[in-house]
């Protein structure tokens, strides 16, 4: 080792320029788990669990760096002063790739909380068409029930008016369930929930596949209005 020389990220560079009665195969191992970590690190970019792992190796390498400081005996002065060298550099490593860590940590955090709450819209959507899908499904029951008084009070013209009017917003809500459903069951498959508890996405698929079921069940109930809409607009003619 040559005097005034500075440390070096390169395991070979180090075993050829230490002093040869050195051993120093923990601190040779440690420091090239570091390099190896830190270049995948670097590799992905933005992995805070990568930087998380190149940090504690830094410090890991750090520790042997200064173990092996204590043992460094006469004539190894260059060789001591390289890894005194080492204690620092990696120091300072080990926390910038902390730094890294949390930085990136905490984009993902934030990647994460937007996913979940794009999640969380589709879950708002879905109460709204929940609460819709229950008003209409008041109103053709009622429909349903009083078509005979309707038709005799209002016409079968202005009742198939009606009718109509109801299968449009059935079509509508149906369709909209149908999309905000899917939109559920594809995040869920395809892990885009972002922070979202598991047993809160389990609750919304079941929701959405319930008012699924809801909706279709609605769809025959209208079917059920046009065919009395049907017979009262025949009779009316004949």
């Amino acid at each position: 080792m040559k005097k005034g020389e500075k440390a070096k990220l390169d395991v070979n560079w180090w075993k050829k320029n230490k002093s040869m009665r050195l051993r120093s195969k923990a601190f040779d191992t440690a420091l090239s788990d570091y390099i190896t970590a830190r270049d995948r690190a670097e590799r992905a970019g933005d992995d805070p669990d990568l930087w998380r792992e190149a940090s504690n190796l830094a410090l890991g390498a750090k520790k042997e760096a200064s173990q092996l400081v204590g043992k460094c005996g006469l004539k190894q002065d260059e060789t001591k002063a390289v890894l005194q060298d080492y204690v620092k550099l990696l120091d300072t490593l080990g926390k910038d790739a902390n730094k890294q860590h949390l930085a990136h940590l905490k984009s993902a955090t934030k990647a994460q909380d937007r996913i979940a709450q794009a999640f969380s819209r589709h879950e708002r959507a879905l109460r709204t068409d929940a609460e819709r899908l229950g008003k209409l499904e008041k109103l053709v029951a009622q429909m349903d029930a009083t078509a005979g008084k309707l038709i005799a009070a209002i016409g079968a013209k202005q009742f198939a008016i009606n009718v109509n009017t109801v299968t449009g917003k059935a079509d509508e809500i149906e369709n909209s369930i149908e999309d905000t459903a899917d939109a559920l069951t594809t995040a869920a498959k395809t892990g885009q929930v972002g922070s979202t508890p598991p047993g809160q996405v389990d609750k919304a698929i079941k929701a959405a596949n319930e008012l699924r079921q809801r909706a279709h069940r609605m769809q025959v109930e209208v079917s059920g209005l046009r065919l009395k809409s049907r017979d009262a607009l025949a009779a009316e003619a004949a």
